[in-house]
């Protein structure tokens, strides 16, 4: 039988590790021709380091060593993070020393994969690839520029923006990916066979490219930026088009180097491609799932901007603003790690072989990671009490048990609350009954009346503070004892929404969190948002009406 025909264009990261994918796991079944143009696609100047699974693709194909090493090769032991979160000045997130990953420089890893005689080599410039390209299938990984916005979606991220320098000189103690929060976003430090190659990340729309420069230049001591680039961050609608095209690389997605994830993903695509072409699953199911891996993706990178930096700047305060809500396989593997000694969760990466398709871990993390973000980030919890009773503001997840949120349901019903946006006066304890275990969180002396309201898709009216509207149409300002948000449900796929303080303080919505704050002292708003967001709002008033 003949082999079937695979074309690849594309020689820049994605071209390549999608066209040793391939070669590893079908030599015998696929003819690769694999097209490149480098006037017309030239391949990105970025430095590239891998995950496990990457490094071993390559040295398998290749029989690459640290001897015969033909593509600019550098060990990556792990990712030590600098200045990250409040809790401790550095933490290094390892692979197991028995494993390690690799730097590399992706013009020699093209010029490898081209001069391999593994692939049947075109140089040749593609605009139309099914009418151009005589093949059964073709994977399109011409880079992130002359895409059709249209066709995509955009991710959450922070950075838009990179300077980059290299800086002559091996760091022969540099064996890792360093990565160091700045005040206008964070560096990455990566080391080659003769330099280190330096990556400066901020969001132009904060920090203008002066600036940048500036601190870039004099926080690393290096002579002169010798390149730099703006990108957004993006997933493909559908990986399909056409007939038999499929998307990779920055065709199909783009999303800030943070945690190395790109080639991973691109391993992540070819599997799925793999899949669709030998009938395991549906063009549909094919999809989705390269969507639901860089959304988790999307959302391990967001994670890390969670816990902020040793910088209070507007960078990190915009960062920690973005929407970040978590899905319950997020929150499953959070509390796993917690649980799990170190023991079990290497045994448990040792057991996933490299050569498996099974879809394992989020993302592309297992429990170790996880354990290692929690551990490099953990701040005491009576600090973070501390810090909000400063600000006049107290944060409680988790309030409600499965038991007494069905209480809590129960009651709106029973007193027609539900799907009512109307403000109620309550007087008594017992017509609060609903919210008798949200209102224990409280240590109330004295007072006489609630007042009740919901938001369910609305927002409030730009910046406020709770008063008495009554008193304050006649210039006398008065604030109940306590305000207090509770969120009963807020969906995944929630877009804005967040709870804003004038003094930047920011609380992102998620579901079973409760926000008590002092309402005289702190003007707030709720920012925009897209999907669903339910709040139950209640101040609590030490008089017995309004405008008393």
């Amino acid at each position: 039988m003949p082999k079937k025909k695979i074309a690849i264009i594309g020689a820049g990261n994605a071209g390549c590790i999608t066209a040793l994918h391939f070669y590893f796991h079908g030599r015998n079944e696929f003819e690769i021709e694999l097209y490149h143009s480098p006037e017309k696609h030239p391949i990105e100047r970025v430095g590239q380091g891998t995950t496990l699974r990457v490094a071993i693709l390559i040295s398998s194909v290749f029989g690459s060593n640290w001897y015969d090493n033909n593509i600019g090769a550098t060990l990556k032991s792990g990712i030590l993070y600098e200045g990250w979160g409040k809790a401790k000045d550095e933490f290094f997130h390892s692979f197991p020393m028995s494993s390690v990953a690799v730097h590399y420089v992706p013009q020699m890893l093209s010029d490898a994969v081209l001069k391999s005689g593994l692939f049947k080599v075109k140089q040749q410039t593609i605009n139309d690839p099914e009418k151009e390209i005589d093949s059964d299938w073709i994977i399109d990984c011409r880079g992130r520029h002359n895409r059709d916005k249209d066709n995509y979606d955009s991710l959450i991220n922070p950075l838009n923006a990179c300077l980059l320098c290299r800086k002559e000189g091996r760091d022969n103690d540099l064996i890792y990916t360093r990565t160091i929060a700045t005040p206008n976003g964070w560096t990455f430090a990566v080391p080659n066979t003769d330099s280190v190659s330096y990556g400066y990340l901020y969001n132009n729309n904060i920090t203008s490219k002066e600036v940048a420069t500036e601190d870039f230049l004099e926080r690393f001591n290096l002579p002169e930026i010798d390149g730099d680039l703006t990108f957004e961050n993006y997933i493909a609608k559908s990986i399909f088009v056409g007939e038999r095209t499929f998307l990779n690389g920055n065709k199909c997605s783009f999303l800030e180097p943070l945690e190395a994830t790109a080639t991973g993903f691109y391993q992540k695509v070819c599997r799925n491609i793999w899949d669709y072409m030998y009938g395991v699953v549906s063009k549909e199911v094919a999809n989705q799932n390269v969507r639901t891996s860089m959304f988790e993706i999307e959302k391990f990178i967001l994670w890390h901007y969670q816990f902020g930096s040793k910088y209070d700047t507007p960078f990190w305060k915009y960062a920690k603003s973005l929407p970040f809500n978590p899905d319950d396989k997020f929150n499953d593997y959070v509390e796993t790690s917690k649980k799990m000694s170190r023991i079990d969760m290497e045994n448990k990466w040792q057991e996933a072989s490299w050569l498996s398709l099974s879809e394992t871990g989020y993302g592309q993390w297992d429990s170790l990671s996880f354990r290692c973000w929690i551990d490099g980030t953990k701040v005491e919890k009576k600090e973070k009490k501390k810090e909000l009773c400063r600000k006049g503001i107290f944060v409680l997840d988790d309030v409600l048990s499965d038991i007494q949120f069905k209480d809590f349901d129960l009651g709106l019903r029973k007193f027609n609350i539900i799907n009512d946006s109307r403000v109620r006066q309550l007087n008594t304890w017992e017509e609060m009954e609903f919210a008798h275990h949200i209102l224990k969180n409280v240590e109330i002396k004295s007072h006489y009346m609630y007042e009740v309201w919901q938001h369910i898709g609305t927002t409030p009216y730009g910046w406020h503070v709770d008063k008495d509207e009554i008193l304050h149409e006649q210039g006398i300002l008065d604030c109940p004892l306590f305000g207090l948000i509770y969120y009963p449900s807020v969906q995944s796929d929630l877009r804005g929404g967040n709870l804003i303080f004038k003094d930047g303080m920011t609380i992102v919505p998620k579901t079973n969190r409760l926000v008590i704050h002092s309402p005289g002292s702190l003007w707030h708003c709720v920012e925009e948002y897209v999907g669903y967001r339910h709040s139950i709002n209640i101040n609590i008033w030490d008089k017995k009406k309004l405008g008393e």
